[in-house]
């Protein structure tokens, strides 16, 4: 039996939790949830009440409706002041054979060693294994035989006052994550996943923030959150437009970018499709400073952008977006039952990592299954 684990994200758009398992390299969803949306401060983080509240109901829901028990947490942490570093060989002496066991007897040498001042450590990323001082191995030497073990793995850390806040709201819905995981790193595995191409950015845009990352050779080495998302735009726009900031929502997701309707059409507030679409292009203009800030990082000059997030839902606005950052740029959803919202994509992600054979010995998930229809990713 497959491990069921369960993936956890606090977002503006609302808690969302997603239990699933790993078979044949595919994730299978039993069920995936969304709370209502929860208030965000304005340093991004989520009302610890709220939240803690939402993320109880969840859970309760979640055990009721799949009469599970659910024992494996993953926490998923957004990239706050996203550092990355490489942490040298750590070596340790094996009993015959690699065992994960010994993967994560490395891990607790490394997080012991590897420490920045206002910095935790979030997740240690493989980049390569050895065996006895042999040639390097990208993928995880299960089972091989040998006298010592050792690992060279990226070191993920964000600000550890997020951290920490985000651990203080599970510890009082009382679970404890076995693994925290950047949501943008969950989701840069699932896009590598899909054969991205090598490098490639992802701009993921949600509710109240956007996520801008960069992938290269399967490892993201870079991560920025900007505390402006769809809303942001939405009220923008509607200040140009001297509207609502709901009906511009409405207006942006009913007609996108769209300027000609192919016949004469007015809005119930007289506006075209061309006012609409251009107080959108102007509201999104916003997006050229990430772009500036795109070309200062190595090698990433000539990526393509994946584009994930709600905003997918504004149609033609990755037109837009390619002209923005001068870049190709391609839409991605994965089409899977019960999680095909671009909100579930980065807990997705989190479920795919926790099947890796290294995590074994980290995340020990319960057997138990409940017969839930799924469904596999489909390109």
């Amino acid at each position: 039996m497959n491990k069921v684990i369960t993936s956890i994200e606090f977002t503006p758009s609302g808690v969302i939790l997603v239990v699933g398992y790993v078979f044949q390299s595919k994730v299978k969803v039993l069920k995936a949830f969304k709370s209502e949306s929860i208030p965000f401060s304005a340093s991004g983080l989520p009302e610890k009440e709220v939240a803690v509240e939402k993320l109880v109901a969840l859970l309760k829901k979640a055990r009721s409706t799949l009469n599970i028990d659910l024992d494996s947490f993953i926490l998923l942490l957004p990239p706050d002041e996203f550092q990355f570093k490489a942490s040298g060989a750590n070596q340790v002496i094996l009993d015959d054979r690699v065992k994960a066991t010994d993967y994560r007897d490395c891990m607790i040498r490394i997080n012991k060693k590897v420490k920045v001042d206002g910095f935790a450590n979030v997740y240690f990323d493989p980049i390569s294994f050895v065996i006895d001082n042999q040639n390097e191995m990208i993928d995880f030497p299960l089972d091989k035989p040998g006298e010592d073990f050792t690992c060279n793995v990226y070191v993920h850390n964000i600000a550890k006052v997020t951290y920490d806040y985000y651990l203080q709201i599970v510890k009082e819905a009382e679970i404890l994550p076995q693994v925290t995981l950047l949501s943008t790193f969950a989701s840069s595995k699932l896009l590598s996943s899909y054969n991205a191409p090598n490098p490639f950015i992802h701009l993921e845009i949600e509710k109240d923030f956007t996520n801008i990352s960069f992938t290269k050779d399967k490892h993201l080495v870079y991560s920025k959150q900007v505390l402006f998302g769809l809303n942001q735009v939405f009220d923008r726009a509607a200040a140009k437009l001297n509207i609502d900031s709901k009906r511009m929502a409405e207006l942006a997701y009913l007609f996108g970018l769209d300027s000609d309707a192919g016949f004469a059409y007015k809005t119930d507030e007289k506006l075209s499709l061309a006012e609409i679409s251009q107080a959108l292009e102007f509201a999104f203009d916003e997006f050229k400073n990430l772009a500036l800030e795109l070309d200062q990082i190595p090698e990433s000059k000539d990526a393509s952008i994946i584009f994930i997030g709600n905003g997918n839902n504004i149609r033609g606005l990755h037109t837009l977006l390619g002209k923005i950052f001068n870049r190709g740029i391609y839409q991605f959803t994965p089409i899977i039952i019960g999680a095909r919202d671009q909100v579930f994509l980065p807990c997705l992600g989190a479920i795919r990592i926790a099947d890796l054979p290294y995590m074994s010995a980290i995340i020990k998930g319960s057997t138990k299954r409940s017969e839930v229809a799924t469904d596999d990713f489909v390109r």
